[in-house]
């Protein structure tokens, strides 16, 4: 089938509107029982460019996969959308290849690993799949851009592999392990290799890459009820850890929820899930062979004399990040949130969703606890900011002194990240929010038409981690479309 179409919506955060809207077309191919392809291309006609679209949890928008290529038409911002995959194989073993989004993980609406926010990336996965086990290989295309937020450049040359290993033990559970890395510069084919220990694999470029592992877990407790979970660690203490330290590293994010779907009653799925990203998950320092020095402290010297340096406009390789955004779930480092979620089927053609969050954020940076840590445009506690300190001491007149972190020796500046400081900041900002979707279908013989109405109520204390920056932001949209 192809199918073509048009469609629209105004969006607006408090006072501020923007409109949006786009003829498209799609289609999926069968070629042969063992290939397919499928694509998908919208034109969009947008009054903001890609970079100011509104972020709202748990709300779904086109700007992520939209190129900053425009052709401007007046107010309006002309852009291209495009997005295709081929599949090769059957059910039990196949390969697909595509330029997609490649939500990962048990938790398809909040995956740590690759979340369902990410933007479109160069897609290729092989999947085997047996009754009590089963093994799936990813490789994305990522695109790199600089530590600094500042530096708006994008680089080529960034990738990531995964593997993961999957067993049934019983029908109702499943245990799967994973591994992967992130990687740039050049490509690796060691990683492609399916039985293949990924750290070990890292050590041939002495470690010079980022390595993860984690275990995913789904398991059906009771009937139309679920467990889900996924723990993904990027790096911790191991002697710390033997030795029951708690105040140590732990560069981790992990995310557990119950999901169920009655048989019975007018609700489809109630869900509770509960994310965590503890302090400098994600984040990773600059690779020194991709790296050529820039300034980034003028005026301000080292202990000997010589001028700051560092990386900030030379690709990151390393950080957990595709297009500037984390490539895992849609938080920053430091941070948890509780969100909960239900679908209502009020009527076979109206679909009600009711969505509310409570999350918690804080920068582990911050100069009142973090020790070393001098410039705050960089050490900012996103993901572009690897804990590590600034060098020596600045001797420079007014430079800031910040107290040493808890259980830091005076003096000891190395590795900052080695100090858990999950939130316990002084100011955090803390978010409370709840809204409703109303999703409403009418098929008839000329075409299908759909119209949406979307409206979310977010109070925010300390935003932006400004200490008593309290207020409420609506978010709205309402939007139709026409499918044939």
């Amino acid at each position: 089938p192809v199918h073509g179409g048009v469609s629209g919506s105004f969006e607006g955060l408090d006072d501020d509107l923007s409109l949006l809207g786009a003829p498209f077309v799609d289609g999926t191919f069968r070629l042969r029982d063992w290939l397919s392809a499928s694509f998908s291309m919208f034109i969009y006609g947008s009054t903001k460019y890609p970079s100011a679209g509104y972020n709202v949890p748990g709300t779904y928008s086109p700007f992520p996969d939209l190129v900053s290529d425009t052709s401007d038409i007046g107010p309006i911002k002309i852009l291209q959308d495009w997005t295709s995959a081929l599949t090769i194989g059957t059910s039990d073993f196949y390969f697909q290849a595509g330029l997609i989004r490649s939500s990962f993980g048990p938790l398809y609406d909040n995956g740590v690993i690759v979340g369902p926010q990410a933007a479109r990336t160069g897609h290729f996965s092989v999947n085997y799949r047996r009754p009590t086990w089963s093994f799936e290989m990813l490789w994305l295309e990522l695109v790199a851009t600089p530590s600094a937020r500042t530096e708006d450049r994008r680089f080529p040359d960034k990738h990531f592999v995964s593997h993961v290993f999957t067993f049934k033990p019983k029908p109702e559970l499943e245990l799967s392990f994973i591994e992967s890395v992130v990687w740039g510069g050049r490509i690796e084919p060691l990683y492609l290799l399916p039985f293949n220990q990924l750290f070990a694999a890292q050590s041939m470029a002495d470690f010079g890459d980022n390595s993860f592992m984690g275990i995913l877990l789904r398991w059906s407790f009771a009937h139309n009820a679920k467990v889900l979970g996924q723990f993904y660690v990027d790096d911790f203490h191991f002697n710390d850890i033997i030795r029951l330290h708690i105040n140590s590293k732990y560069k981790l994010a992990g995310e557990l929820g119950l999901v169920w779907a009655p048989e019975k009653g007018p609700f489809r799925s109630l869900s509770v899930d509960y994310t965590a990203v503890f302090p400098y998950m994600y984040t990773h320092m600059r690779s020194l062979d991709s790296a050529t020095y820039d300034d980034r402290y003028p005026g301000q010297l080292n202990k000997d004399g010589s001028s700051k340096r560092s990386y900030t406009g030379q690709p990151n390789y390393l950080d957990y990040s595709h297009a500037g955004k984390n490539l895992g779930v849609d938080l920053d480092p430091n941070t948890d949130r509780v969100t909960l979620r239900a679908l209502l089927r009020a009527h076979p053609s109206l679909d009600i969703t009711l969505l509310g969050y409570f999350s918690r954020h804080g920068n582990a940076s911050d100069n009142r606890i973090a020790s070393g840590l001098m410039n705050g445009n960089y050490h900012d506690g996103s993901i572009f900011d690897d804990g590590n300190n600034d060098g020596e001491w600045d001797t420079t007149p007014g430079a800031l002194t910040p107290t040493p972190a808890p259980g830091a020796e005076a003096g000891n500046y190395d590795n900052n990240y080695s100090y858990l400081r999950f939130l316990i900041q002084p100011y955090l900002e803390t978010k409370l929010a709840g809204g409703v979707n109303l999703s409403w279908r009418l098929p008839t013989a000329i075409g299908d038409f759909s119209f949406n109405i979307e409206y979310l109520a977010e109070y925010c204390w300390n935003r932006n981690l400004i200490p008593e920056n309290n207020s409420l932001v609506h978010y709205w949209s309402v939007g139709g479309s026409y499918r044939y």
